[in-house]
C-alpha cells in the first residue's frame, strides 16, 4: 500500500492506491460562517447519565469512531487503539483491549499520514458488535476481531487498505468496505477471506466510503463513482448495479459524486444520496430507481414516520416523503455547523455539530425541541453518528469521550 502527500490547488489531498482522495472539507468557503444558534422553547430534556474517557483525541476529520450497543453493554473505541466495553447503565468499564500492542512504529512508516512521533492513530473505523464478536478497523488496513465476553483477541486479518467505516456483521460474515473501493467478506469465526468485490474508483474522490447494509443474503453499498451496488453474501456477485448520480462540470472537483453517506433500508426500498448528485429511492425487487431528486450530502440519511431525513452539504436539514421523495419540510437554522449524520429516536431527529452541541428536532415538522452541549468550556466536535438505544443516546466526541444522555 503506497501513500504520499502532495499539494493540490484547493487543499491537501492524499494519493492512495492510484486514486486521489480529498483529506479535508474542500467545499467550505470563507463566507460559510456557522449559523448562530437561536433560542427556542424546549419540549424535551437531554439528561446526562454518565460520561467516560475512552482514549486520545481524534484529529482526523474523516475518522468517525462510532460506538455500538448490544444488550446491557456499549462498546467504544479511540483512535489510539483502545477498545472498551462498558455497562450501559452506569458506564463502568467491563474490559479494555489496547490493539496498539499488536503494532510497532514500523507498521506506520509507509502510511506516514497516521504517525506523529509515538502518537499513532490506529483505529480508523468504528465499532460493530453482533453476538460474541466485536470488530474494528485499523489504519494499516486490518480488521481486528475481539471476543465480546472478555475482550481477548480472536483474530487479525489484513484487507489491504484502510477502512474508515465500521465493519458490518451477520451470523457468518464480517463485511467491510475500504477506501480503495473494495468490499471484502471475511468468515467471522477465523477471519478467512470469503470474497472481495472491486469497483472502479475515480481519479479524485472524497476520503470516505459508504457503510454496507447487510440484509438476508445481500450486502448493499455505495461507491465513489455514483453507483449503488447490491452484492450476494454467498459469492460477492453484483445482482444490482445502479448509477444514482452522473458527474457534471469541467473540473475533477465538480465531477465528484461519491455515495459516502448513510443509506436507509425500509422494507424492500433502499434510499441513498450522493455528493453533488441525487437523493434516490430504489425498488429492490424491481432493481430500478423508483424516484430521484437533485441533492448533495456526504452524511446521508435517517428514516422514520414514512419520511427520510437528510443533512445537506451546507447543513440544511430536510424531510422527504419515502414514496416519491417530495420535500415535506426544511430547516436552515444549523447551516455550516458541521453536522454529523442524523439518527431517529422516538418522534425526534438527533444530530451533533462541530461545537459539541446535540440538537433534537421534531420529525413531524422540523421544529427544534431540545438542545444540549457536551461540556460548556471544553466541548469537542461530534463527528461520529449518535447511537440510539430506546430513550438513550450515546455520543462519541473528538476528545475521545463517550457520553450517555437520556431523553425525557
Amino acid at each position: 500500500m503506497s501513500l504520499s502527500r502532495f499539494i493540490f490547488t484547493l487543499g491537501v489531498v492524499l494519493v492512495f492506491g492510484g486514486c486521489t482522495v480529498l483529506k479535508e472539507n474542500f467545499g467550505k468557503q470563507e463566507e460559510d460562517t456557522p449559523t448562530l444558534l437561536r433560542k427556542f422553547e424546549s419540549e424535551v430534556e437531554l439528561t446526562r447519565a454518565w460520561s467516560r474517557k475512552i482514549g486520545r483525541s481524534n484529529r482526523r476529520k474523516e475518522v468517525k469512531v462510532v460506538p455500538a450497543v448490544q444488550g446491557s453493554r456499549v462498546y467504544a473505541a479511540s483512535v489510539d487503539g483502545r477498545v472498551t466495553a462498558l455497562n450501559s447503565a452506569d458506564g463502568e468499564r467491563i474490559w479494555t483491549l489496547d490493539v496498539s500492542e499488536y503494532y510497532n512504529k514500523k507498521d506506520f512508516e509507509a502510511p506516514g499520514w497516521f504517525a506523529d512521533g509515538n502518537d499513532q492513530e490506529i483505529i480508523s473505523g468504528g465499532v460493530s458488535v453482533l453476538g460474541d464478536l466485536v470488530v474494528v478497523a485499523t489504519s494499516v488496513g486490518e480488521i481486528v476481531a475481539i471476543n465480546e465476553e472478555d475482550g481477548t483477541l480472536k483474530w487479525r486479518v489484513s484487507i489491504g487498505s484502510e477502512a474508515v467505516v465500521p465493519p458490518q456483521l451477520n451470523a457468518e460474515l464480517v463485511v467491510v468496505q475500504a477506501i480503495d473501493g473494495k468490499v471484502t467478506a471475511l468468515k467471522r469465526e477465523e477471519g478467512d477471506k470469503k470474497w472481495t468485490y472491486a469497483n472502479s474508483v475515480p481519479s479524485l474522490t472524497m476520503r470516505g466510503t459508504s457503510t454496507p447494509i447487510l440484509f438476508e443474503n445481500l450486502a448493499m453499498t455505495g461507491y465513489a463513482n455514483g453507483h449503488v451496488v447490491v452484492l450476494t453474501l454467498t459469492q460477492g456477485y453484483p445482482v444490482i448495479d445502479l448509477r444514482i448520480a452522473i458527474p457534471e462540470g469541467k473540473s475533477d472537483l465538480d465531477r465528484i459524486v461519491d455515495v459516502d453517506g448513510k443509506m436507509a433500508l425500509v422494507g424492500d426500498k433502499l434510499y441513498a444520496v450522493s455528493y453533488q448528485g441525487n437523493l434516490v429511492g430504489i425498488d429492490l425487487p424491481g432493481q430500478a430507481v423508483a424516484w430521484s431528486h437533485k441533492a448533495s450530502s456526504v452524511e446521508g440519511l435517517a428514516a422514520g414516520f414514512g419520511q427520510l431525513y437528510m443533512v445537506h452539504e451546507d447543513g440544511r436539514i430536510s424531510a422527504h416523503d419515502m414514496d416519491d421523495g417530495a420535500e415535506t419540510w426544511v430547516v436552515d437554522g444549523l447551516r455550516y455547523r458541521g453536522l454529523n449524520a442524523p439518527s431517529t429516536i422516538s418522534s425526534y431527529l438527533v444530530m451533533g455539530d462541530q461545537d459539541g452541541w446535540i440538537h433534537l428536532l421534531a420529525q413531524s415538522d422540523g421544529r427544534f425541541v431540545g438542545r444540549k452541549r457536551l461540556r460548556r468550556f471544553s466541548a469537542k466536535a461530534i463527528r461520529s453518528e449518535i447511537v440510539v438505544d430506546a430513550d438513550r443516546v450515546y455520543v462519541m466526541d473528538t476528545g475521545g469521550r463517550l457520553t450517555a444522555y437520556d431523553i425525557r
